[in-house]
């Protein structure tokens, strides 16, 4: 029905233009920073109870490491260090090396230090802000109850993160005290001289025995090799079949499995060639 040529139904338009509002605000919501407050209750206690660890982990970390950088000392996670490839000989160029590793690992740590304070500042303000929604759900009993589960499992994080942090700080400490900076453990510092000479004709590690043992004529294997004349790859090698060993057949036997596998393999091949042959004789049948 028209009144003054215009419709009495609304335009579709105008109908989603009138709550506009309610559902803009409805959804700018969720574009809010704070999204304590669209967390349930249990999340939000999740969320306090890892951040409260967290931080505890974060204190201890920030503070082992403001030690270390006191001291002028380095974990081993932290320790840079590469082996020269030259000079393995010269003491104060290796004295220089080292110290420059050094020095290099200390800048590291501190760098990994700074980050460390950044991030516990950061994780100390969310966990304040997530408190204070947490107590503003709870009540008053509740929250005290939750605070007191959550202060004993603390404890519990923030004794072991001590004994371990405290343990690796005596760990590096004996480290630096005994000069084992570098090699702790067991690596070992060592030059890339190799301490065996390569026999580039035979592609095998020898020592000075092996060769004065093999040209030695008192040792009775001097060589029939003609000077001048390259060794042959693999010549002392001892020439042994693979899986010889205990239990094993003499080779004596060995003609007869030939034989054997030649009379299975003759029998195998006359009976698909009466199998092939039967088949074509029935086809043949099939079609006359």
């Amino acid at each position: 029905m028209e009144t003054d040529g215009e419709s009495s139904t609304p335009e579709v338009g105008t109908a989603l233009s009138v709550g506009r509002t309610d559902a803009g605000a409805y959804f700018t919501a969720c574009e809010c920073n704070d999204t304590l407050q669209m967390l349930s209750l249990r999340a939000l206690e999740h969320k306090v109870m890892s951040f409260s660890e967290k931080e505890v982990r974060l204190f201890w970390t920030v503070n082992s490491l403001r030690s270390y950088d006191e001291c002028n000392r380095a974990p081993r996670g932290l320790r840079m260090y590469k082996e020269p490839s030259q000079f393995l000989e010269d003491d104060n160029f290796l004295d220089e090396w080292k110290q420059a590793h050094l020095e290099h690992s200390l800048r590291l740590m501190r760098i990994v230090l700074k980050r460390n304070e950044v991030e516990y500042n950061l994780v100390a303000q969310e966990l304040c802000r997530a408190r204070l929604e947490l107590r503003s759900r709870h009540s008053e009993e509740q929250f005290t109850a939750f605070m007191k589960k959550l202060e004993k499992k603390l404890l519990t994080t923030q004794a072991e993160t001590k004994d371990r942090k405290r343990d690796k700080f005596l760990r590096d400490k004996m480290d630096f005290e005994t000069g084992r900076i570098h090699d702790w453990g067991n690596r070992k510092q060592q030059s890339r001289r190799r301490s065996r000479p390569r026999n580039k004709n035979n592609d095998q590690w020898t020592t000075d025995s092996d060769s004065s043992r093999s040209d030695d004529p008192a040792s009775g294997n001097a060589s029939t090799r003609p000077a001048g004349v390259p060794k042959k790859r693999g010549t002392n090698r001892r020439r042994t079949r693979r899986g010889r060993g205990r239990g094993s057949k003499p080779q004596a036997e060995e003609p007869e499995k030939e034989a054997s596998l030649l009379a299975i393999t003759d029998m195998v091949r006359r009976e698909s060639r009466d199998a092939g042959l039967l088949w074509i004789r029935r086809k043949f049948e099939r079609t006359s």
